[in-house]
């Protein structure tokens, strides 16, 4: 019998909103320049980063209600933001209709790659080459059309993992991502592990 890895996606829960996250490209910034990102959605903020002039497929978390300034993560300095004149959306690059998906442990080593026509890559520890799985598109319930799921199967191993828009914090870094996972593996490994996901590039 096939065992699958099942990730479900759900649109639930009100601290993100719908459109969050997205990918955005850093653009009109000079090639000698980098856009700041600051403590607050205002230029009197203290600059605790930066992205370079070409950073590409940069997750924005949200915007301000201004809608001029747009929040990112800075890493190990928090969240902060950056001046949104200087991004362009990626087209289509939203969740869940992104298929390009990576998610992992804080503290817990495993991780979980997605992407759309080259299945699913599962890591479980710090070291080694994962496991790649074939997998088909992500799928919609029938009940349920806010909730997605991708299944894929080495014939093994099966995990499943839920995946909620909203905010999830590392337990490493004063930082989150807008999306959170639930994983539960099972077949030739018995664990249950917390995370928070991102969309990535193609």
């Amino acid at each position: 019998m096939l065992r699958f890895i099942a990730i479900c996606l759900c649109l639930a829960g009100p601290a993100v909103a719908a459109d969050f996250p997205a990918l955005y490209n850093v653009i009109d910034v000079a090639s000698d320049d980098t856009l700041n990102i600051r403590s607050k959605p205002s230029s009197k903020g203290e600059v605790i980063g930066v992205l370079e002039h070409n950073d590409a497929y940069v997750q924005i978390e949200a915007f301000d209600a201004s809608g001029r300034w747009a929040q990112v993560s800075a890493g190990e300095a928090g969240m902060g933001w950056v001046f949104a004149r200087y991004l362009q959306a990626v087209p289509g690059a939203t969740f869940p209709d992104w298929p390009y998906l990576q998610c992992s442990g804080s503290e817990a080593a495993w991780s979980l790659r997605y992407a759309d026509g080259d299945g699913v890559m599962y890591r479980a520890g710090y070291e080694g080459p994962g496991r790649h799985l074939a997998s088909g598109p992500i799928v919609t319930a029938s009940e349920n059309t806010k909730a997605k799921a991708i299944m894929a199967s080495d014939g093994s191993l099966h995990v499943s993992a839920l995946i909620e828009n909203a905010q999830c914090w590392s337990t490493m870094i004063d930082a989150f991502s807008g999306l959170e996972a639930t994983v539960f593996v099972t077949g030739e490994q018995q664990q249950m592990m917390h995370g928070c996901c991102s969309l990535m590039a193609p």
